[in-house]
Parts: structure tokens; C-alpha cells; sequence
């Protein structure tokens, strides 16, 4: 009956990775959709940017590229870029 306190402890860290996962996800969804609508303003379709994110958390866009060259994902980026200039009055 030892493992008790280890299943315990591991259920507790998994819970707590669990949290943060879902405030990650809150907050980066919040500020997709920031982006997002500042691509719509701009009508850029395709769109990348860096941020800077200070200690007291807030966010703040440093740079908004209309064309980025998404070169660390390429082949991953390349069916979703072209699928949203085909679908793009």
C-alpha cells in the first residue's frame, strides 16, 4: 500500500498540468483572436508576429509581418497557407 502516496502525488501534478494546459490555452486563445482581428483590419489573410509578454503578464505585439516566412514550419504551414489564399475573397 506504499504506492498510494505516489499515485497521489502523481494525480496531483497531472491536475495541476492539466490547469495550467487550460489557463495557456484561455489566454492564448485571447490573444489569437486579438491578432486575428487585427489581420482583418489589415486585410492580411496570411499573417505571423512575435510578442513580448512582461512580469506582470501583460502582452504586447513588437512585430506584425503581412508575408512571414514561416520557415520553421514550412511543410507544415504550407497546405493551411494556401487553403486560406484560395478561400480568401
Amino acid at each position: 500500500m506504499q504506492n498510494k502516496g505516489f499515485i497521489r502525488v502523481v494525480a496531483i501534478c497531472f491536475i495541476l498540468a492539466c490547469f495550467w494546459q487550460l489557463s495557456f490555452s484561455l489566454v492564448s486563445s485571447i490573444y489569437a483572436g486579438k491578432a486575428d482581428k487585427a489581420a482583418d483590419m489589415l486585410n492580411v489573410p496570411v499573417y505571423g508576429g512575435d510578442c513580448v509578454v512582461s512580469e506582470d503578464g501583460s502582452i504586447r505585439i513588437i512585430d506584425f509581418n503581412d508575408w512571414p516566412s514561416f520557415a520553421p514550419c514550412r511543410d507544415e504551414a504550407a497546405f493551411y497557407i494556401a487553403t486560406k489564399m484560395i478561400c480568401t475573397p
